[in-house]
């Protein structure tokens, strides 16, 4: 009777070693839910900085043509792979009263070329889907 007393009591008084599965089941869940918050904005800023890209693309590529028109020079030579891989180049007319239109995110940017061989201020619109 004496060793099953002793057995008892060990039991009671060892050291519980890892988690019960309701702890583990809860820690899971906090995680699944603040990552469910915290995505959103991960994926928000991801195409603003897409659209970021494509406006700054446009911007340089409307002053690089501005500089051949006024000058005179020869016109510069614009392809997808200068874009990069985050801008979609649409359209580009290097010209007087031309404009060059890419793509970035979910925004395209236009910036036109005035007859003075100037570009404008850059226009922002929605990408239709289409």
């Amino acid at each position: 009777m004496k060793t099953v007393l002793n057995r008892s009591i060990a039991k009671h008084n060892k050291k519980q070693n890892g988690f019960t599965l309701i702890e583990l089941m809860v820690t899971v869940s906090i995680v699944g839910v603040l990552s469910s918050l915290a995505l959103p904005n991960f994926t928000d800023n991801h195409e603003k900085a897409k659209s970021s890209n494509a406006k700054q693309f446009v911007i340089d590529v409307a002053k690089d043509c501005s500089i051949a028109i006024i000058n005179e020079d020869k016109t510069p030579t614009v392809t997808q792979a200068d874009a990069g891989s985050d801008v979609d180049l649409v359209t580009y007319n290097c010209v007087e009263k031309g404009s060059v239109v890419a793509d970035g995110g979910n925004d395209r940017w236009t910036v036109v070329i005035d007859e003075d061989g100037i570009p404008e201020f850059p226009i922002k619109s929605a990408i239709s889907s289409i």
